[in-house]
């Protein structure tokens, strides 16, 4: 897939469009996880505390407008904030759409620190044939409303028979007391195991993107949403392995896994190859400042 492509893909139904839009009254004021009408670098919306008790009462705009590996959000455009993933059939820039929606967003590499760090440096220390046969999985307990069946459906499900359960949390008042939360495991520690299952929590599942570089397999149900990543053109049986919505087949299809370990190993040698070119930095500067020069010259927003 070329860079080209690539930016046609994330652009949307937006390609090829030339906009001039009065801004709504609403997208002014600065919400979580909401569309905000970001006016450029030092606009900073500092009436917004995310967590109050912080030194800086919260707010932390670098996590939407700061230098961020590059990727930085500096210009005048509409954007989501955190994980939001509506867009109003606006030109908002988000981190993460919902898949099948006509108009639902422009996608660009948010977060990178929280979402891509961890690739850097990446090295999977276990070959496929050193991994345990056993599935694992970690995480928050927080799903966001575009899935009917949660993370804790899954916990509640397989907590008891697979090492998945949910990771503690820093905020002992944010704790989850569901009996499925268990101690936390290290990328590392989860590479020991051969089948990586990956749930999606607010929008896309920040896990697969080292998940799909590893030497292991991952087991997912069908994305509902997707980010730079563009979890949408990921294959069943190329570049994973299926879950049913409501992950009931996982006992299932761990055993096909382990019945067709040759073609599992082949599964995830493709994944791999479908996370090189989000490695390649230069590339994806020069994209991104694709998708910013065409914003800056087709979208005009207006108060």
């Amino acid at each position: 897939m070329t860079l080209d492509d690539r930016f046609r893909y994330y652009l949307g139904d937006f390609f090829g469009e030339k906009l001039t839009l009065a801004v709504p009254d609403k997208y002014r004021v600065f919400k979580r996880n909401h569309i905000y009408h970001y006016l450029g670098p030092n606009n900073y919306p500092m009436d917004f505390r995310i967590t109050p008790n912080r030194k800086d009462n919260g707010v932390r705009p670098a996590w939407w407008w700061g230098n961020n590996k590059g990727f930085a959000i500096d210009f005048p455009c509409l954007v989501n904030s955190a994980d939001g993933t509506g867009s109003d059939g606006l030109p908002t820039l988000t981190m993460a759409r919902i898949l099948g929606k006509e108009r639902n967003g422009i996608l660009y590499k948010a977060c990178y620190g929280y979402c891509w760090g961890a690739l850097e440096r990446f090295q999977d220390p276990f070959r496929w044939e050193e991994k345990e046969n056993l599935p694992v999985w970690r995480g928050v307990s927080t799903t966001g409303n575009h899935r009917k069946y949660t993370r804790r459906h899954f916990v509640e499900k397989y907590y008891a028979k697979y090492n998945v359960g949910f990771s503690p949390l820093h905020d002992p008042a944010k704790q989850c007391t569901h009996p499925g939360q268990k101690g936390a495991l290290s990328i590392v520690e989860q590479l020991k195991y051969k089948y990586l299952v990956c749930l999606e929590g607010n929008n896309a599942a920040t896990s697969l993107k080292w998940s799909l570089l590893s030497n292991s397999i991952v087991l997912m149900s069908k994305p509902t949403c997707e980010s730079w990543l563009m979890e949408g053109l990921l294959e069943p049986f190329v570049h994973y392995v299926p879950l049913n919505e409501d992950f009931g087949n996982l006992p299932e299809m761990l055993e096909w896994c382990i019945q067709n370990d040759a073609a599992c190993a082949q599964i995830s040698e493709n994944a791999t190859r479908w996370m090189q070119p989000f490695l390649d930095h230069d590339a994806e500067l020069k994209l991104h400042n694709q998708i910013k020069s065409w914003y800056l010259d087709n979208v005009a927003l207006t108060f």
